[in-house]
């Protein structure tokens, strides 16, 4: 009798294990796709042709969907000149982004 309850013991640890392995596959699989998809959307309305937004991804949960991250000098200066960006944020088809003059970091938030 003994071996039988540690059997279904362990029976029970391992498929409730195995449920929580694939619920966070499953989660981080997600996270992945929503964030390639969210700096696809970043690059194409804010710099098109370099590409120079990667960063942090925060997704919806938390807040509205928002990538942070920093610039190197040449693309924050391209992206300005490109832009018309001086200071404050630019908003454009749903997006909001908002440049760091102090150490060329960024935010782009989903409005």
């Amino acid at each position: 009798m003994k071996f039988d309850f540690m059997f279904k013991t362990k029976s029970k640890i391992l498929h409730i294990g195995s449920w929580v392995l694939f619920f966070i596959l499953l989660l981080s699989f997600g996270y992945f796709y929503q964030r390639s998809v969210f700096i696809q959307k970043a690059n194409a309305l804010f710099d098109p042709k370099e590409k120079a937004f990667t960063g942090v991804y925060l997704p919806w949960p938390i807040g509205h969907p928002s990538l942070v991250g920093d610039l190197n000098p040449q693309a924050d200066s391209r992206i300005r000149i490109a832009l018309g960006y001086e200071a404050g944020s630019i908003t454009t088809n749903g997006m909001t982004l908002i440049i760091h003059n102090s150490d060329g970091t960024f935010f782009v938030h989903a409005n």
